[in-house]
């Protein structure tokens, strides 16, 4: 008879499953429930709580406690769900644990869906690391504030600064930083578990003590009254932006999960956990926003703990910011952990990445969104006001409906045949252009093709420059106020994104830009939604919807038709990612076809950026009707809330470091390959730098990039005029690379002969568009002229 193995029976995960479970990795994985419900306890009532009364201020006595429970009850739903993608089966290896939220989510979803994933999972995980570091500096100050009340009254100027807590804080983790491995770690989640619980207890004790020495209950069913409507609208999100933050470990779930012993099943541990600990926490959570919020009313402070609602007994309160600071130690190392060990992965997949074809329609809309999203979608609330309500909107869709087109008729260009080695993949738009049209046509493209590439990197580095300016000056008209002159200059801002782009500008190719393209989408949703969420607030505070059919009206009928001419020019530029459209394409894999995946790409993407270019046009036109600014975030149309206005710039400007470089890319590649052909044996063109081997550097890339970035900026310090140049940059090359070039390829790929109804079509189109370009450009480039002179 067979010696028996060691084998469990394992209950199902969707499905039935027998593991195998070695003797010596049991041994590894020692936890229970007691210890991962400290893991998961730990990782929930963290520095969210002591945020839990404010918000439930400004939500009331109703909707307050019912979102509580509501994101208890999405959290509990998300955990049981991932509980149950610990341990899956796979076909070539058997049987696999996914010990991470990502691993997960790489095994269910593929490769793509993991670094989209990935880079939300390490956003969180940072973001907390910050919080936790705010938060524990805020405890310690407040307990050196607590005793100098104490001792000297409440009303002494008890004031000290964060800085040096901070930096206290950071050391005691980079000490904590190195227990090994997070098996090792149960110790320090129980004790930072024993701590959240006091902590939350002395919160809701003493909320629950001022009730009964108030002897009545404060707040109301509305919760705290703001000036206006829009200001109580911005105060509930942030309330319910701060009660998500207080549920926040579906991440490291399956992190938890994997230091669990079986038997029992860990599936079935872990949803235990997760149920019991999400009913404690939220127990906490309730009483802690409740008392809190029932002891201070209208004057709830934003830190329960820290805001001095709370003077006395002043010991109680220093012991309750002492667990704080200890419970933060903990929750800080179980974030700290899973991010340094995602990023240790990141960097091994990149140092081994290859140079294989494996977009998807994913990562092509990226790629697309990132190009067409960019700093023109900041001047067509401009564009709509000189434009005015009805031909504004259908201009946009004119100019949404000729670049899906260029997208449609260059899929049919990607391949075209060769005579001597039969199809031809065309890898960017010149190659296409040289074998479909000849070396005059791609000679003449070429030129086209590097100044559309050249005037972008030139408004993009204006732009990133301004929004930079834009967040100094928010913050100094909020402080001073909004009649104050904060005014900067723009070539700091400039020489800074230029150093940035240089150094970015090292990455080898375009294909290794596909993580900076998603940040770089992500980034482009964010600021767009802010802007039309803005002049939606806006305009629901003024009360009407400002603005005319026929736009902003002028003293004279000329200056009329160039505002319009200059209006064309910025809508132009705001549809710009026909020229890299082959090379986003080339790096599609071929299952299914890239023709295909292509169409329904630029079809979804197109349709996306419409929708926020008429939100972000129409809100910023309705909100401020004939004095609508120029750029709809650092014109200054907004100043309130500050702090949005700061995070919209932001999110421009890394926007437009990964715009940047989507455009130049391919400048970077054409030009060496050119170089390479040329001087096939030299060493500066071709040998990489032994000193870095990693980053594939070499001192043409160094060199030439260098100096690309040094003219694009320098240029943009002599020419900093955002909505000339602007609508210069939209009309010089529309016409030609979107429209012209595309149709002649058409017509010569598919054998379209002249006078047919298709070639008639076709010739019509391309005349009315440049009719219309034309007319933008000689607009456009009267504004600029007219902008330097003055």
């Amino acid at each position: 008879m067979e010696e028996k193995k060691n084998i469990v029976q394992v209950p199902p995960l969707n499905t039935a499953l027998q593991i195998s479970i070695d003797s010596d990795e049991l041994q590894k994985r020692t936890g229970t429930i007691w210890t991962g419900f400290a893991h998961v306890i730990t990782g929930v009532i963290g520095a969210g709580v002591l945020s839990l009364a404010w918000s439930t201020a400004q939500l009331g006595w109703i909707a307050g406690p019912l979102v509580i429970v509501l994101f208890a009850a999405i959290t509990q739903v998300s955990t049981i769900l991932v509980a149950d993608c610990y341990r899956s089966p796979d076909p070539a290896n058997g049987p696999t644990r996914n010990r991470s939220f990502i691993e997960a989510v790489r095994f269910f979803l593929g490769k793509t869906n993991q670094t989209i994933c990935g880079i939300f999972v390490l956003e969180s995980f940072y973001g907390c690391g910050i919080a936790y570091t705010i938060v524990t500096a805020s405890s310690v100050e407040a307990i050196l504030r607590s005793d100098c009340y104490h001792d000297e009254s409440h009303e002494a100027n008890c004031s000290y600064g964060d800085n040096k807590f901070m930096l206290l804080f950071g050391l005691t983790q980079i000490i904590v930083s190195q227990i090994p491995d997070f098996h090792n770690m149960a110790w320090l989640s129980v004790v930072a578990a024993v701590m959240s619980f006091c902590y939350a207890f002395i919160g809701f004790g003493l909320g629950f003590a001022t009730v009964v020495e108030n002897r009545e209950i404060k707040g109301s069913i509305g919760g705290i009254p703001a000036h206006t409507s829009a200001q109580k609208v911005w105060l509930v999100f942030q309330a319910l932006g701060d009660i998500a933050f207080a549920y926040p470990y579906t991440q490291i779930v399956l992190e938890i999960q994997d230091t669990l012993k079986s038997p029992p099943a860990e599936n079935r541990t872990m949803k235990k956990v997760t149920i019991a600990a999400i009913l404690v926490t939220t127990f906490f959570y309730l009483c802690c926003a409740c008392f809190g919020y029932a002891a201070f009313g209208d004057h709830t402070p934003g830190n329960l703990l820290t805001g001095f609602g709370f003077y006395e007994p002043f010991w109680l309160v220093d012991f309750a910011n002492a667990c704080i600071i200890l419970h933060l130690v903990g929750g800080y190392q179980c974030k700290r952990k899973k991010l340094v060990l995602e990023l240790r992965k990141y960097v091994v997949n990149m140092s081994g990445a290859t140079t294989e074809r494996s977009g998807t329609i994913w990562t092509a809309l990226a790629h697309i969104i990132t190009a067409v999203i960019g700093s023109g979608v900041l001047s067509l609330a401009w564009s709509m006001s000189q434009l005015g309500w009805i031909a504004g909107p259908l201009t946009m869709l004119a100019f949404a409906s000729v670049t899906l087109t260029s997208a449609f008729l260059l899929c049919s260009c990607y391949e075209s045949r060769d005579l001597d080695n039969g199809m031809h993949r065309n890898g960017s738009y010149l190659d296409a252009v040289q074998r479909i049209l000849g070396k005059k046509s791609a000679w003449a493209a070429g030129i086209i093709v590097r100044i559309n590439f050249i005037k972008l990197g030139i408004v993009y580095t204006i732009t990133s420059s301004i929004s930079m300016r834009a967040i100094q000056r928010s913050n100094c008209f909020h402080s001073k106020g909004h009649k104050a002159a904060c005014e900067y200059g723009n070539t700091y801002y400039m020489l800074i994104f230029g150093i940035t782009q240089v150094i970015v500008s090292q990455i080898p190719d375009f294909r290794n830009t596909e993580w900076l393209s998603i940040v770089a989408a992500i980034m482009s949703f964010t600021y767009s939604i802010i802007g039309s969420a803005l002049g939606l607030a806006k305009v629901i505070e003024n009360g009407d919807i400002k603005g005319t059919i026929a736009g902003v009206p002028t003293s004279t009928a000329a200056i009329k038709v160039w505002s319009i001419s200059q209006a064309l020019g910025d809508v132009a530029f705001a549809f710009p990612f026909s020229v890299i459209f082959l090379e986003i394409m080339d790096t599609l894999k071929s299952n299914p076809p890239e023709k295909v995946t292509m169409k329904k790409a630029s079809i979804m993407a197109v349709f996306i950026t419409t929708f926020f270019y008429l939100c972000c046009g129409g809100f910023g036109y309705a909100a401020f009707g004939n004095s609508t600014p120029g750029n709809l975030l650092t014109g200054f149309g907004f100043y309130e809330p500050y702090w949005l206005i700061d995070f919209a710039n932001a999110c421009v400007v890394l926007h437009l470091v990964g715009g940047y470089q989507v455009f130049s890319q391919p400048l970077y590649a054409s030009i060496e390959k050119s170089l390479a052909k040329k001087f096939p044996n030299n060493r500066f063109v071709h040998e990489d730098l032994k000193q870095m081997p990693a980053l594939r550097l070499n001192l043409l890339r160094l060199s030439l990039r260098t100096a690309y970035v040094g003219f694009t900026t320098g240029f943009a310090m002599i020419f900093p005029y955002f909505n000339q140049v602007v609508g210069v940059a939209g009309a010089i090359n529309f016409w030609p690379v979107v429209v012209y070039f595309p149709v002649e390829m058409y017509l010569v790929q598919k054998n379209i002969v002249p006078w047919t109804r298709k070639s008639i079509i076709l010739r019509v189109y391309c005349f009315v568009t440049l009719l219309v370009i034309l007319f933008a450009f000689v607009g456009s480039i009267k504004g600029l002229i007219e902008a330097r002179l003055s």
